[in-house]
């Protein structure tokens, strides 16, 4: 996920209640994902001496909403820089 590539990625870390069946609520109206998301750009991180496991930092000021996607998208756009 690190690699310089065309396209930016982030990861994103979503947080799910205990009970799996209480995580997602859907109807014709509704899409609704309880807890919350937080994402980080792996970009400009050294590489990791370990190829099984990996530990990430991601902060908890990053929240992943739908505002903060568009500043992501409109940044980039504007810019061409990620995140």
């Amino acid at each position: 996920m690190r690699a310089d590539r065309a396209t930016p990625s982030i990861l994103i870390v979503l947080f799910l209640p205990e009970n799996n069946g209480d995580w997602l609520l859907h109807t014709e109206d509704h899409l609704i994902t309880k807890r919350c998301a937080y994402w980080v750009s792996l970009k400009g991180l050294s590489k990791s001496s370990s190829s099984t496991n990996v530990t990430v930092d991601v902060p908890k000021s990053n929240v992943f909403s739908p505002g903060s996607l568009r500043g992501m998208m409109s940044k980039y756009s504007i810019n061409g820089v990620f995140p």
